[in-house]
């Protein structure tokens, strides 16, 4: 593991340098620090309310935790606008460059359909537009602010696909998920990406068991059965079947633009 190399500058005079020797192998390791803001509403003023995010971030959260190792600084039940936009302050806060972040929302979506927008919904928002509606302007500039290398967005609420993204890059991003040199590249290079449960419809509460959404169980699904890692295109393929082989709605998974992505991949990986 050391190496000391002599260097003869001149006769009888030398220099002693200690070289630190590290073995590089064809194994991928992926020892980055994850965190995970986490936000799930069920119970609302002035909505419906809704049965399965708790239930949703609950074990989302869990998961993320025990088995990949991730930081939850912030997992919300049943916030207001102003929890979730300070949540997304402080969350600016503690990242840095070397950093990579999931960033997980359950509840009511809605949209403008003057100006084919989205929002979320908090739980002081009213059912007509009102200040306490969150677009996901701020949610995408917030993403784009960020210093973190990777940050994956997943949204699991009506209309939650209307979101400045780009379809046709995204098929591009190709490479062996297996390959430890791809992942290699795929983990260094920079990444803003995002994963809805469906378009510009409304998605289904719960899976019919009453405790998760379609988009929920599916996900948690595959972070239980992954044993290595998994990269975020094979989770929105496997979400993508299972949903649409359940329901009228159609998951996404996008760039998202204008927020520095430059063809890194999501990856989780299992951590013991």
């Amino acid at each position: 593991e050391e190496v000391w190399i002599t260097a003869f500058v001149d006769v009888g005079s030398a220099t002693d340098f200690l070289v630190n020797v590290k073995i590089s192998t064809n194994e991928f390791t992926n020892d980055k620090k994850y965190y995970a803001l986490i936000i799930g509403n069920n119970k609302y003023d002035h909505w419906e309310n809704l049965s399965s995010p708790i239930n949703d971030v609950t074990a989302v959260a869990k998961i993320l935790k025990e088995k990949y190792k991730f930081e939850v600084p912030f997992l919300l039940k049943n916030a207001d606008k102003n929890a979730i936009r300070k949540a997304f302050f402080k969350m600016n806060d503690i990242l840095t460059e070397d950093d990579y972040l999931l960033i997980y929302y359950a509840g009511h979506g809605q949209k403008n359909p003057s100006i084919q927008k989205a929002y979320w919904i908090p739980t002081n928002a009213k059912e007509s537009f009102d200040r306490n509606w969150i677009s996901t302007s701020f949610v995408t500039e917030m993403i784009g602010t960020f210093k973190a290398r990777h940050v994956l967005l997943m949204v699991d609420s009506c209309f939650s696909g209307i979101l400045k993204g780009d379809d046709d890059t995204i098929s591009d991003i190709e490479g062996d998920s297996k390959d430890p040199v791809v992942l290699r590249k795929w983990l260094n290079r920079k990444a803003r990406l995002y994963i809805s449960s469906g378009s510009n419809e409304p998605v289904l509460d719960t899976s019919g068991d009453g405790t998760h959404s379609l988009f929920a169980k599916k996900f948690l699904d595959i972070l239980e059965n992954n044993n290595d890692n998994i990269i975020s295109r094979d989770v929105y393929g496997g979400i993508d079947r299972f949903v649409q082989a359940r329901a009228s709605q159609r998951p996404k998974y996008k760039i998202i633009k204008e927020t520095g992505d430059n063809e890194g991949m999501f990856i989780f990986s299992v951590r013991n």
